[in-house]
């Protein structure tokens, strides 16, 4: 079995998942991240806006893969894009297809910011169940033994919502500045959040203003020190990592993003019961319809 990727690997192709393949999709099973990486090395100065890095941070992010043999030699095996949900996903494994390692793209299309309002209010979202069925689609064709999921932003979200539904086939799960879930999830798969969260592990930026949002359900958060207090500059993945290539140093979060994230709680736990009373009140005017219609 091929050797585990570390953190700051993972977090290394969770960033050029944002990135176009250099391929059509049926031909992707070719491609190997030496190929992709390679392919956009020689065009960086094109890659303006991809997960909101610029031209100089994809060139050091891409310089570090191209010095990384595991990385370079990886194979991506296959990509799943459904703009109408905001879905961007890939698989890669090395030559013995024995760990799969599946990273999730953060929001880039309108379906994605629709998903991402949809994920406060509700236990499963279109987005959510697209990633499950890749992962599901991932299973009949390679078999693997095991999965490592990572993913950025709403991209994160998807990885964790996996491990949480099907943790007994995940090995480890790495999440970047990713949002929470809603009451709604909460309850509905309390059982596989007791019994997975600990395979999560979500690295937060301690300014970052969208790992705050909802509920976690991470066994372990990390609040990271990205070397700014600039919510834009906190967010980017790339920002997770030092001059060296290695996670950055541990900090506490904003004291004023800790009463956000309280107040999203809040506001999610208050939707859920105002839903509940909404369903009651119309359950009782059916009830009474009814009985009015047999007397």
């Amino acid at each position: 079995m091929m050797k585990p990727l570390s953190h700051s690997q993972l977090n290394l192709l969770s960033q050029i998942t944002a990135l176009a393949l250099p391929v059509p999709p049926e031909n992707v099973p070719c491609l190997t991240v030496a190929n992709m990486v390679n392919f956009h090395a020689d065009r960086v100065k094109y890659l303006d806006g991809d997960a909101a890095m610029s031209p100089k941070e994809w060139q050091e992010s891409l310089s570090r893969i191209q010095q990384d043999d595991q990385l370079m030699d990886l194979h991506i095996l296959a990509s799943i894009d459904r703009p109408y949900n905001g879905l961007h996903s890939l698989c890669f494994s090395d030559k013995s297809r024995e760990r799969g390692i599946l990273t999730f793209r953060g929001t880039v299309s309108l379906g994605g910011w629709i998903d991402n309002y949809r994920g406060g209010f509700v236990a499963d979202t279109p987005q959510q169940a697209s990633a499950l069925a890749f992962k599901h689609r991932m299973d009949r064709t390679y078999h693997f033994k095991t999965y490592d999921l990572a993913g950025h932003s709403k991209g994160g979200n998807c990885a964790q919502y996996i491990t949480i539904l099907e943790g007994n086939t995940i090995d480890r799960c790495l999440t970047f500045n990713a949002p929470g879930f809603s009451a709604e999830f909460l309850e509905k798969y309390n059982d596989g959040i007791n019994a997975y969260q600990h395979k999560i592990t979500a690295y937060e930026g301690a300014y970052d203003m969208v790992n705050v949002l909802l509920n976690s359900v991470a066994g372990e958060r990390i609040m990271v020190d990205k070397g700014s207090i600039d919510p834009n500059q906190n967010h980017k993945p790339n920002r997770f990592l030092d001059a060296r290539g290695q996670i950055r140093r541990r900090r506490k979060r904003n004291p004023i993003l800790v009463a956000m994230q309280n107040a999203t709680i809040g506001l999610t736990f208050a939707a859920k019961d105002a839903k509940a009373h909404v369903q009651e009140m119309n359950q009782k005017r059916k009830k009474k319809k009814k009985t009015g219609t047999h007397s």
